[in-house]
């Protein structure tokens, strides 16, 4: 046939015929290993990653890793993470509902424990960590809501192991010891002998942190680098005909290392967190590999292994599961297969899933987005009506291509209202851009699935051997790669918790890759005259592309060193974002307190205000800056006024926000109320948080107004003690007091402070009774064994009050009993026991001689 004498559509249609007759047929497997091109893409990986190996944890390592309950108990916690929400092991509180649907992700999980196993440790090692956990956890507190259902919390033990190794991370040695020492003193359990093998442990376990997160990011890099071998190693058979002798410019070879260049991976890469994508992938990739190996060979071994491999990809993340999609479609357009046996391929894939999803169901039953109040942090378009978040979803899709395009700015904040603000509507013109151009694709990707869902049709319903494969393969194959794996994270068809993210378009860029790998080796040599100008396009072009990815890679990856280079730099690009500007602000107020930041103390706490209040501005009802500005009002000056102020407007909106309550009443902020040169402030503060009007909605949907002082035993028990101890006031001290106590039936401490304003008051009966219930949670507390014997005198019951007083002698003491023992002399010289005043007088001399003398 004279090729010249052809339409152009005869020519298309022809060379069509003759790139689907090259084909291999996958009964005749003619793929051979290329050793060196998978040299190349491990050693261009390393080369563009390889400044990541000395970062430290970023962004969401915290709650993966450094701050996950479940992680840090190593290989003890993989039960957990295998039966529990992701949020949960992040999270004080569990099943707090922040996100639409959950998260779970268990696999990258499973990969932080046993590292953490092998090469951190945790505090508790060398004790019997059943009985410390035993010890600790005596006393649990229960708390429940405002339905009266009780409320789970991470558990005594493991609150402690979180706090200590966030202990590690305070670069300030006094800093670090002093917090060290306050958590451990709140354990009087553990004897002294335990607490320096703990105090050894975090020693040793701080010498290590560089080394697991080197760890973690040469994993990281590792697996990113396999991924890109194996997508090497797929596109090479499914695109056979295009490898050359020349390799290191073939098309398979090419697209591989644009996707592996690309700096829009960078985020990915970088942040260890990032690891559940790139298993999800690169775990598709090989259940690909492993059905190309089933379609080649028909052995069922490559069916099992495939369910393996795609059932560990969507245990990673659940972006695998478009892949249920991608897979067959890759067989389908380039191979001829017959489309019986791409059915049966993909059956591992669909119950792998099956499995996946009936687990995570499971898990995550109890959360749904009834549940979750909206918050503009988790769910960006909550001010936005139907019109403006259509335009907004739109948009994103035109910005995912730019970023695909032209890789800068990048910015791992695209949080409300970086790129998109209110003022997006359907009419703006990128928003109109965007929408042709996307529909333009989309509407090819429908005719081409038109067009071969009829081919198939036709070759069924005829019996026919083959079917005809429609349209440009390569193009085919990567604007549907492309298109599914975007499209669950766009928001179109469920909700996310943001716009976008450098990480949801990671899978997609396979597709990218593709298309451009075409454009450069297959599309722009057709329009070159000599082979030499060919080669010389191709590589001057791919080269020039390779050159400046890998320098905006590198480049990049400089602002992943840790939280404040990466804050400090995006702020920059996001600069109307409520959460970079509060990231940022919060790093400044951390820093502040360093030592070696002494001298720009005040510079950097007035920045971190300016930076907290922009973030303020953008999102008046953002929690986390707000308590942020909060702290930085307290570190510039130690202005309670301003500090409250802005913990109130939190309360307002949430009563029961932990982290401003532990703010409150467990921080050096605490220390403020119990002075009694401060009672005048702090009776004025503490009636202030007493009567803020905070708003609760119900999951029913009611609203209601309550008094942050009928919720909050905190503030009465403060309250009752600084009336008690600094105004001699016993009736209102009594009376929030036992308003505390109703709120937190069971408070050592608030029991303890009962019984001992009710026996000032003289009533001995009382305060008898709240000591008896203290006594049964602390049994060896020297004091009030003393002041309950005290009781029992006093209302003439001395053979209880001697009974009471023996105990003493049973229990360890330490030096600040001694004081209390003073009044057990007193006792035994009015009842003239010689004896027993004696022994204590001996006790006390052993305690606290100087004290002793003083008498």
């Amino acid at each position: 046939m004279n090729k010249n004498k052809l339409s152009g559509k005869q020519k298309n249609k022809l060379q069509q015929k003759e790139i689907l007759d090259k084909v291999p047929e996958l009964s005749k497997p003619a793929f051979k290993h290329n050793y060196p091109a998978y040299l190349v893409i491990l050693i261009l990986t390393f080369i563009l990653y390889g400044n990541t190996l000395n970062h430290e944890y970023t962004l969401d390592d915290a709650i993966v890793i450094k701050e996950n309950e479940y992680v840090l108990s190593g290989t003890d916690g993989i039960k957990d993470i295998f039966s529990e929400e992701l949020f949960n092991g992040f999270f004080d509180q569990k099943d707090k509902n922040l996100v639409v649907g959950g998260r779970y992700r268990p696999m990258s999980l499973l990969t932080f424990a046993l590292e953490y196993e092998f090469f951190m440790g945790t505090p508790f090692d060398g004790l019997d960590e059943k009985t410390i956990e035993r010890k600790v956890n005596l006393n649990q507190p229960r708390r429940f809501d405002e339905n009266k259902k009780e409320i789970r919390f991470i558990s005594n033990f493991r609150f402690l192991h979180k706090e200590l190794f966030k202990c590690l991370f305070i670069e300030d040695t006094v800093k670090r010891t002093a917090n060290i020492e306050n958590l451990l003193s709140k354990h009087n359990m553990l004897s002294a002998q335990e607490k320096q093998v703990i105090r050894d442990n975090l020693s040793f376990m701080q010498e290590r942190i560089p080394k697991v997160q080197f760890v973690s990011h040469f994993v990281n890099v590792l697996l990113y680098a396999l991924t890109g071998i194996f997508l090497f190693m797929v596109l090479s058979f499914l695109l056979i005909k295009y490898n050359t002798k020349k390799w290191y410019f073939s098309f398979p070879f090419i697209a591989s290392l644009i996707f592996v260049a690309h700096p829009v991976h960078t985020e990915v890469i970088a942040n260890i967190k990032g690891r559940d994508e790139i298993m999800a992938l690169l775990f598709s990739l090989i259940s690909l590999w492993f059905v190309i190996k089933y379609t080649s060979t028909k052995n069922i071994l490559w069916l099992a292994l495939t369910f393996l491999a795609f059932l560990t990809a969507v245990f990673s993340k659940e972006v695998a599961i478009p892949f249920l999609a991608v897979i067959p479609l890759a067989i389908y357009f380039f191979t001829k297969e017959k489309f019986a046996n791409i059915l049966i391929s993909i059956v591992p894939l669909f119950l792998a899933t099956i499995v996946y999803l009936y687990i995570r169901q499971n898990v995550i039953a109890g959360i749904s987005s009834a549940d979750i109040t909206p918050e503009l942090m988790n769910d960006s378009f909550k001010d936005m009506n139907p019109s403006q978040a259509l335009a907004a979803k739109i948009f994103t899709l035109g910005y995912y291509l730019k970023v695909l395009t032209i890789p800068h700015p990048l910015t791992y904040d695209y949080y409300p209202y970086h790129l998109i603000d209110l003022s997006i509507s359907l009419s703006k013109p990128t928003v109109i851009f965007s929408l042709l151009l996307n529909l333009g694709l989309l509407g090819y990707i429908i005719y081409l699935a038109f067009v071969n869902i009829k081919s198939i049709y036709k070759s069924i319903s005829n019996n026919l051997p083959k079917i005809e494969r429609k349209g440009n393969p390569v193009l085919a194959f990567g604007a549907m790669l492309y298109f599914i794996t975007i499209l669950p994270t766009s928001n179109l068809f469920f909700p996310i918790g943001v716009f976008m993210n450098e990480r949801f378009v990671y899978g997609a860029s396979i597709g990218f890759a593709l298309i451009l790998a075409w454009l450069i080796s297959v599309y722009l040599p057709k329009y070159l005259k000599s082979s030499s100008s060919k080669l010389y396009s191709v590589a001057g072009i791919f080269i020039i592309l390779l050159i400046l990815y890998s320098f905006k890679t590198i480049d990049r990856n400089k602002a992943w060193k840790n939280d404040f280079t990466l804050f400090e730099t995006d702020v920059k690009t996001s600069v109307n974002s409520a959460k970079s500007n509060c990231s940022y602000g919060g790093e400044l107020v951390k820093y502040s307190g360093w030592k070696e930041n002494e001298h720009q103390r005040e510079q950097m706490l007035r920045k971190a205000i300016k930076h907290l209040e922009q973030s303020v501005k953008v999102h008046p009802s953002y929690a986390d800056a707000l308590i942020l500005l909060g702290n930085a009002h307290w570190e510039l000056n130690k202005n309670m006024d301003s500090t409250l102020l802005y913990y109130g407007r939190i309360l307002e909106l949430n009563p029961y926000h932990d982290r401003t309550r532990k703010n409150l009443f467990e921080t050096i902020i605490t220390q403020e109320f119990n002075k009694p040169e401060n009672v005048n402030s702090s009776l004025k503060h503490l009636h202030y948080l007493e009567n803020i009007s905070g708003k609760i909605t119900y999951k029913t949907g009611k609203v209601e107004y309550k008094k942050f002082g009928d919720l909050s035993w905190e503030v009465n028990h403060h309250l009752g003690r600084n009336y008690g101890r600094f105004r001699n006031n016993l009736d209102s001290s009594i009376y929030y007091l036992e308003k505390a106590n109703n709120l937190q039936n069971g408070n050592l401490d608030v029991l303890k402070d009962l019984g001992t304003a009710y026996g000032m008051k003289q009533n001995f009966g009382k305060s008898s009774e709240y000591l008896g219930q203290a006594l049964k949670i602390a049994p060896n507390d020297a004091t009030m064994i003393i002041n309950q014997a005290m009781n029992f005198f006093k209302m003439n019951n001395n053979a209880e009050g001697l009974q009471m007083l023996e105990k003493i002698f049973s229990i360890n003491l330490k030096k600040e009993d001694a004081q209390s023992l003073l009044n057990m002399v007193q006792v035994y010289r009015n009842l003239q026991m010689p004896e027993k005043e004696q022994q204590v007088i001996q006790l006390i001399a052993k305690l606290d001689p100087s004290l002793f003398k003083q008498q």
